[in-house]
């Protein structure tokens, strides 16, 4: 049941496969499961053992998948932190979780007081040389927990997923079906748990440098030049200006709104075959997916985006909740999506308050409130933004995605969104101008009040492309 195995198999399987290209270096499977053997016995010599929760404070990389295997080998929860990057949400983070100590890089050690606050400082475990354990990964049952994610709360107290082995296990299965991630496929990501699908079946998975690394990108074009791709939209464009993409033949782009404009402009670079647009979340992933054929022939007029056929093991309900009542809409009407199945997290590692916020019990199923408005046309699933920064135009729901999509169809080279503030609907926008935002404001279906105009929008540091609306409501009004 320890997920670990999953990755013990494929190295068994392909030894000689590369495994994971970091800074211009290629690490092959049986490389790789000789560092993870070795990691895990230096961290058993220093006393970390099963049931033990241990932080990692490690960048996307590869060190990151030799500590993570490693715990996961012992049967220790590992921690992540990733999301939250202040002192006192990781200081929090920390002690909710228990954490018997953390493992970083030397150099966020020595600049410590960046990183942690002070009550931490002498938590850093030191791992020594060792020699290779076993492969036999310690046993766990399918309640056992295997990982617990941080995110930031917007109450300011972190927020928990608490991933099991079997649900992990589940997980992975289905997102490698659902990609169909092959051992011969060679696959850049900037998703992390993709890379874990493909350490499960033996893929070859490149880590992407910074933009900047010139010699790296060669270095991966020259020598791995991937076939499969997989990436937010931001990422995604990064990696076609570096790489060869006559060669991509798997292409999948989440982590944000697709919005119209994208998918055209991508859509003539590469054969639209190819392409696939996830939906999911943190704690539901996949719920669906749409090909970019499909996505191309979405009618302009259509209220929302179409993000596919929910998943077949995703229970899928439009609805509104209050009180922790679920009363259901009918087909085309807009609600809350909420959704059930084997691979929706149902957990949170002590937060009864996460728990109550984001999960409904219906009988015998938790359903996961996603947050995002939705509805159902025809079996196909459309996106229509967050519920949190929805209103009401007299009986008509409006969100900020019916401004995105406005603009992206209007003006492709422009991009901004429009939020329901203090009872005035103001845009906020970037690479346009005033006399051409105002002109294009005046076909807008719904009045707009005010129009703030910036050299970038803030987005979402882990994807770079999700407009974050929480920072322009802090920064513009308070």
């Amino acid at each position: 049941m320890n997920i670990v195995n999953q990755f013990h198999n494929a190295a068994n399987q392909f030894p000689t496969n590369i495994a994971i290209v970091y800074k211009g270096k290629a690490t092959t499977y049986a490389a790789l499961q000789q560092l993870v053997l070795c990691r895990a016995n230096g961290l058993k010599q220093v006393g970390i053992a099963k049931g033990d929760n241990v932080m990692l404070m490690i960048p996307y990389s590869l060190e990151l998948y030799v500590n993570i295997l490693a715990l996961f080998h012992l049967g220790v929860r590992v921690v992540l932190v990733d999301a939250i990057k202040d002192k006192k949400g990781v200081l929090k983070a920390y002690q909710k979780a228990d954490c018997k100590g953390v493992i970083t890089l030397p150099i966020i050690k020595l600049l410590r007081f960046y990183f942690f606050a002070k009550p931490l400082w002498r938590t850093f475990i030191s791992t020594p040389k060792a020699t290779a354990l076993a492969q036999n990964a310690c046993e766990q049952t399918e309640g056992d927990s295997a990982l617990i994610t941080f995110t930031s709360g917007t109450t300011g107290n972190p927020k928990a997923a608490d991933r099991t082995h079997d649900f992990l296990n589940i997980q992975l299965s289905t997102l490698v079906d659902e990609m169909q991630i092959k051992s011969s496929d060679v696959h850049i990501t900037s998703l992390p748990v993709v890379l874990m699908c493909n350490l499960a079946v033996g893929a070859t998975s490149i880590i992407p440098p910074k933009p900047s690394k010139t010699a790296e990108w060669v270095f991966i074009k020259t020598h791995y030049s991937p076939n499969m791709v997989s990436a937010s939209p931001a990422h995604f464009t990064a990696f076609i200006k570096r790489l060869n993409i006559e060669i991509f033949n798997k292409v999948f782009i989440g982590g944000a709104t697709i919005l119209p404009h994208f998918v055209e402009e991508i859509t003539r670079q590469i054969n639209p075959e190819y392409i696939h647009f996830a939906y999911g979340s943190t704690e539901a992933e996949p719920i669906a997916l749409v090909s970019a054929v499909d996505a191309l022939l979405q009618n302009p007029n259509e209220k929302g985006i179409c993000v596919g056929k929910p998943h077949p093991a995703i229970k899928l309900l439009i609805a509104s909740v209050q009180d922790g009542q679920i009363a259901e809409m009918d087909e085309g009407e807009i609600g809350e999506v909420l959704v059930a199945g084997p691979h929706v997290l149902n957990n949170y590692y002590k937060d009864e308050a996460a728990f109550k916020a984001n999960k409904v019990i219906d009988g015998e199923t938790i359903w996961h409130r996603t947050g995002d408005l939705g509805y159902v046309r025809k079996g196909k699933l459309y996106f229509y933004g967050r519920l949190k920064f929805a209103w009401f135009e007299g009986e008509e729901l409006v969100s900020p995605l019916v401004y995105e999509k406005f603009l992206s169809h209007q003006n492709p080279a422009a991009e901004g969104t429009c939020l329901h503030l203090n009872d005035r609907n103001v845009v906020f926008a970037a690479g346009i101008k005033v006399e051409d935002i105002a002109t294009l404001n005046q076909q807008f279906a719904y009045p707009i009040h005010d129009v703030i105009l910036l050299p970038k929008l803030p987005k979402d540091k882990r994807h770079l492309s999700r407009i974050d609306y929480e920072k322009l409501i802090r920064k513009y009004f308070g």
